[in-house]
C-alpha cells in the first residue's frame, strides 16, 4: 500500500511537472507570437511613416506609441503623430471649403504638397519660438488661454455653436483648437514684445548688418547683397528704391541720403524705426513739379538703394534663427525648409 503510494507521488509529481513545462513553452510560444506580431506591426508603421508619409490611422497611432520623429530642428523632436494631426486639420478645412463653397478659401485649391509645406513650416515655427521664448523665460499661462477661449467664443451664441463650427472645419474639439492654435499664437505674440525691447536683439541684428556693410566696403557688390540679405521688397531688385522727394521717407534716412554723393556708400548704418539700414545714393535728378497753389516748382529726386536689417521684427528674428538651426530630416518628402533657405541665400 505504502509502495502503491509512492507510486502515485511520483506520478503526480511527474505529472505537474510536464505540464508546468508545458505551461512555460506555451507561455514563452506566446509572448514569441506577440513579440513577433509587435515586431511586424512596428516595421509595417516604420515603413508608412517613413517610405510611404502616411496619415491614416494605423499609421498615426504606431507613430504615436514608438514617438516616431518626423524631423528634428535643432535637439528639440517634432513627432510624426504632430505631422498628422496637422495636416489632417488643413485637409479637413480644405474640403470643408470645397463643400460649402467657402468665398475667398484659402485651401480649397490646395494641393496635398502645398499643405504638407505649410504644416512643415508650421512645426518648425512652433518650434523656434518655444525654443526662443524658453531663452527669454516666456511662458503662457492659463490666463492667457482663458482669454484666447472667451475671444473665440465671443463669435459664437453658445459653446455648442462652437464646438460644432470648429469640429466641422478642423475636425477639432475646441480644447483641441485652443491648444493648437491660441497657444502658440500666444507665445509668439509674447517673443514679438520682447523682441522690441530686447537690447540683445538690437545688438545681434547691429553686428549682422555691419558685417555686410563691411563686405561692400571691401568690394562685394551691392545689388548682390541686397538680394541675399534684404528683408523688404526692394531685395529682388538690389534694393533700389525708385525716385523719391523730401518728405517721402523717415527723417534718419532722408538726412542720411541727402548727405551722400551721387554713387557714394554711407559708410555707417542708418538706424530707424524699421531697423538698421545699409545706404547707398545712386541718382540725383532736378524735375518740374506743381505745388499747393499750381504753380510749377523745381525740386530734387533721389534715387537709393537700401539693405535693412529689422529691429524687434520676430519674421526676421526667427528667419536668422532658421539659418543657424541645424534641421534632421527624416521624411522622404521634399524639405521645404531646405528649398527656402538654399533659394534665399543663392546669389544670382
Amino acid at each position: 500500500m505504502e509502495e502503491e503510494n509512492k507510486q502515485e507521488e511520483v506520478v503526480s509529481t511527474t505529472t505537474n511537472k510536464v505540464e508546468k513545462k508545458n505551461l512555460n513553452i506555451f507561455l514563452l510560444s506566446m509572448l514569441g507570437f506577440v513579440g513577433a506580431i509587435v515586431v511586424i506591426v512596428a516595421v509595417f508603421g516604420l515603413v508608412r511613416v517613413y517610405a510611404q508619409n502616411a496619415t491614416d490611422q494605423f499609421t498615426y497611432t504606431v507613430a504615436k506609441i514608438l514617438h516616431l520623429p518626423a524631423f528634428k530642428v535643432g535637439e528639440t523632436s517634432v513627432p510624426y503623430s504632430n505631422y498628422i494631426e496637422d495636416y489632417k486639420a488643413l485637409d479637413h478645412l480644405r474640403n470643408y471649403e470645397k463643400t460649402n463653397n467657402v468665398a475667398n478659401a484659402v485651401y480649397a485649391s490646395s494641393t496635398d504638397s502645398q499643405i504638407q509645406e505649410e504644416v512643415i513650416y508650421r512645426l518648425v515655427d512652433n518650434v523656434l519660438v518655444e525654443q526662443s521664448a524658453k531663452k527669454f523665460g516666456l511662458k503662457v499661462t492659463d490666463d492667457d488661454i482663458a482669454t484666447s477661449k472667451a475671444q473665440i467664443l465671443q463669435n459664437f451664441s453658445t459653446t455648442a455653436e462652437a464646438e460644432s463650427e470648429i469640429k466641422s472645419r478642423f475636425g477639432w474639439s475646441l480644447d483641441e483648437y485652443v491648444n493648437k492654435v491660441a497657444y502658440p499664437y500666444n507665445l509668439r505674440v509674447k517673443l514679438s514684445y520682447s523682441l522690441a525691447s530686447s537690447t540683445e536683439f538690437d545688438k545681434e541684428t547691429y553686428n549682422e548688418a555691419d558685417k555686410v556693410l563691411n563686405e561692400i566696403k571691401n568690394g562685394a557688390d551691392f545689388a548682390t547683397m541686397a538680394k541675399k540679405y534684404g528683408n523688404d521688397g526692394t531685395a529682388s531688385s538690389g534694393g533700389d528704391l525708385g525716385w523719391f522727394t523730401s518728405g517721402a521717407m523717415v527723417p534718419e534716412f532722408e538726412t542720411a541720403v541727402f548727405a551722400l554723393k551721387k554713387g557714394e556708400l554711407d559708410d555707417e548704418l542708418v538706424k530707424t524705426e524699421y531697423g538698421y539700414h545699409i545706404v547707398k545714393l545712386t541718382d540725383v535728378r532736378t524735375s518740374t513739379a506743381k505745388d499747393s497753389s499750381g504753380k510749377d516748382v523745381t525740386q530734387t529726386e533721389y534715387r537709393a538703394s537700401h539693405i535693412i536689417f529689422p529691429i524687434g521684427d520676430i519674421n526676421y528674428y526667427l528667419d536668422q534663427k532658421l539659418e543657424t538651426t541645424k534641421l534632421h530630416w527624416y521624411l522622404r518628402i521634399t524639405n521645404p525648409i531646405k528649398k527656402y533657405l538654399e533659394k534665399k541665400n543663392s546669389v544670382s
